[in-house]
């Protein structure tokens, strides 16, 4: 065998060695499925969905963009976090797509939250062109036609495709949510500045969202809330 030859027959093996070890660590530390709670497009709230649902894990569907919006700010590390159904999600990229669409003249395509607050945009849906600009829309609750309040993103969004890997809420440790130095923060509705905890948005329950939360009560860390 010759030596071209040779060094061929090694990629294969070397391609499948090579790794990423921040991002697997990373990945590890967010934690198991929560018992009774598939794998879907409910599970996981607040965590960085893209981290799975992108190239190097390849789970599918493969997602461009990815997010979970919740009511209000965490106040403290014993906060719970309220995820909010029916979302607007806006994006509009570097090319001036909107959702991916040249809008106009094509209709802009709806995209909201589920009642885990997630969201997210497949590759065959979006094709970023960074960097991109982000608004919600949050409805009322019970109304899901009035819009309650809007938030745009004030900066631009240069690379990252999971909203929650900036917007970070972690199982661990439970502060992780919380506005630092480091993190914006959730995602939230209202920003709560005179720091209440309150909303008018209600409690993630089994009643209101089975596909996140199983029969038998809350949901444990694994979930992101």
């Amino acid at each position: 065998m010759s030596l071209r030859l040779f060094l061929w027959s090694l990629l294969p093996a070397a391609l499948l060695g090579c790794g990423n070890p921040s991002l697997d660590v990373a990945i590890k530390e967010l934690g198991g499925e929560v018992p009774g709670v598939p794998a879907s497009a409910f599970h996981r709230s607040g965590q960085p969905c893209i981290d799975c649902h992108g190239p190097y894990k390849g789970a599918k569907p493969e997602m461009a963009l990815a997010g979970t919006v919740f009511a209000i700010p965490m106040i403290d590390e014993k906060s719970i976090p309220i995820p909010v159904a029916n979302v607007k999600i806006t994006v509009t990229d570097a090319l001036g797509l909107v959702n991916g669409v040249e809008s106009p003249p094509a209709p802009v395509p709806t995209k909201l939250t589920n009642c885990a607050g997630n969201f997210y945009f497949t590759t065959d849906e979006l094709k970023l062109a960074f960097p991109y600009e982000s608004k919600i829309e949050c409805p009322e609750p019970g109304n899901d036609m009035a819009i309650r309040s809007t938030q745009t993103m004030v900066t631009r969004i240069s690379r990252e495709g999971s909203c929650n890997s900036c917007h970070e809420k972690l199982p661990d440790p439970p502060s992780s949510g919380l506005k630092t130095q480091s993190t914006p923060g959730i995602i939230v509705c209202d920003t709560d500045t005179a720091h209440t905890g309150m909303t008018v948005y209600p409690a993630l329950t089994h009643d209101n969202c089975p596909q996140a939360v199983p029969a038998s009560g809350g949901a444990t860390s694994g979930s992101g809330l």
